[in-house]
């Protein structure tokens, strides 16, 4: 093999490992919208995994599932297809959904489905009793999107990306919130050093005596430590602490 061959060989796997990150973000969000009434449409990353690519599209739920039906297909904005790896399937205008061309693509989209390589069972939340009960609920809540961005932090170390950042969600734990944050795992093990702090994005921190404050604030994230009740309950139900 030539060395372009070569060269042309590892920037596919590259950007493969990368997607397949992005892929299990997405996971993730629709994950977090079935625990409530799920919303018809929720917001989802753009699955190019473009470096710097920090772009958002809204999908049915019915489509979303549809394409991960399939684990080759990938969604991702109009313009954002890679030639090099992607086969047009379906150009919705306002999304474009994508195969791997046959090949290491391919064979990693497949290796890295989620959905067909689970690892193990999701582990189950509980909360022991606290004094004040709108707290504990909103803490159980942002626990959940904690979990979700563990799961995503577990695959981009599992899948070894190269990305600079990566997009996770916010854990301001509104049911209504699919807000994602592109931090580097750097930025996100500092927020992961306290099993009482959460990260958010910019104004989706939720203050006050007995429910939490701000730790650091930033343009592109803010890490809330929370309180009191709250407090307990994100102790309680830190899964680096289980």
């Amino acid at each position: 093999m030539s060395d372009s061959s070569a060269s042309a060989e590892l920037l596919r796997d590259r950007l493969a490992r990368n997607e397949a990150v992005y892929r299990d973000v997405n996971e993730q969000i629709d994950a977090l919208n079935s625990l409530g009434p799920a919303l018809p449409r929720f917001p989802i990353v753009c699955e190019c995994a473009s470096e710097g690519c920090a772009q958002t599209l809204t999908i049915e739920h019915e489509l979303y599932e549809a394409v991960r039906a399939h684990p080759e297909r990938f969604i991702v904005k109009p313009g954002h297809v890679s030639p090099m790896v992607d086969d047009v399937v379906e150009d919705l205008g306002e999304l474009v959904v994508v195969a791997k061309r046959p090949g290491k693509p391919r064979e990693i989209a497949e290796a890295t489905d989620p959905r067909t390589n689970v690892t193990e069972a999701p582990r189950a939340i509980e909360a022991k009793d606290v004094d004040t009960e709108a707290a504990r609920r909103l803490a159980e809540n942002e626990a959940r999107f904690r979990e979700a961005n563990e799961k995503i932090e577990e695959s981009i170390l599992r899948l070894e990306t190269d990305a600079p950042s990566v997009p996770f969600v916010c854990e301001c734990g509104r049911p209504e919130c699919f807000e994602t944050i592109r931090i580097t795992c750097a930025e996100y093990e500092r927020a992961r050093q306290n099993p009482r702090s959460f990260l958010c994005s910019p104004g989706h921190e939720i203050i006050g005596p007995g429910l939490g404050r701000v730790l650091e604030s930033t343009s592109r994230f803010v890490i809330m430590e929370k309180l009191g009740a709250a407090g307990e309950v994100a102790e309680a139900l830190d899964p680096r602490s289980g």
